[in-house]
């Protein structure tokens, strides 16, 4: 998962350099700047939301994933997990 979480962020690169060559100077850099922090704060509660899978389960492995037991979050933890997964993939949507 954390292979997944790397990939996801790495998405941010090619983006990120097509939108600096293009358009006029000044614009394209600050959209590549806003742009850079949007994406980077968009998905720190997926980061957020996996570390609490990792704190709840102890490995991040699908492989041990899938023998383990269900998580038992409360319902402030499972609310902040779907809430993490839910923010990250919206921000990274319009891409």
């Amino acid at each position: 998962i954390i292979m997944f979480y790397i990939m996801f962020e790495a998405t941010l690169i090619p983006t990120l350099i097509i939108i600096t060559r293009w358009g006029n100077q000044t614009e394209r850099l600050n959209a590549g700047t806003y742009f850079l922090f949007y994406t980077l704060a968009g998905s720190l509660p997926l980061l957020v939301a996996l570390l609490l899978l990792q704190q709840s389960t102890g490995t991040l492995s699908m492989l041990v994933l899938q023998y383990s037991q269900p998580m038992t979050l409360n319902t402030w933890g499972d609310k902040i997990w779907w809430a993490g997964c839910l923010i990250a993939f919206l921000v990274k949507m319009p891409l």
